[in-house]
C-alpha cells in the first residue's frame, strides 16, 4: 500500500491524467444517461426548441426575456423586454 502510494506521490502528472481520464468517461456516461431521462419525460424537443431559441438571440446581439406584470385593469399580461442591446446606452 505505502509503495502504491509513493509511487502516486512521486507522478502528480500521473495522477492528473488518471483524473482527467475518469472525468471524460463520467461526462460521457452522465449526458447520455441525461439525454434518456429527458426523452422519456419527452422533455428533449422542448428543451432543444429552447436552445436554438437563445442560441438566435445571442446571435442578434441581443438577450430577450418575459415577465409577467400587471395591467392596469388588474389583468396579468405577458411583457417582452430587452435585457441588453449592442450600442445602447444604460441611461434608458
Amino acid at each position: 500500500m505505502r509503495e502504491r502510494r509513493a509511487h502516486y506521490e512521486a507522478s502528480p502528472v500521473f495522477v492528473n491524467e488518471l483524473l482527467l481520464a475518469g472525468t471524460e468517461k463520467v461526462r460521457a456516461e452522465t449526458q447520455e444517461t441525461v439525454r434518456l431521462a429527458l426523452d422519456a419525460m419527452g422533455l428533449s424537443v422542448t428543451l432543444r426548441r429552447m436552445r436554438l431559441k437563445v442560441e438566435r438571440q445571442r446571435r442578434r446581439g441581443q438577450r430577450q426575456g418575459s415577465t409577467m406584470r400587471r395591467s392596469k385593469t388588474g389583468a396579468r399580461e405577458d411583457v417582452m423586454y430587452v435585457l441588453s442591446e449592442p450600442g445602447a446606452s444604460a441611461d434608458r
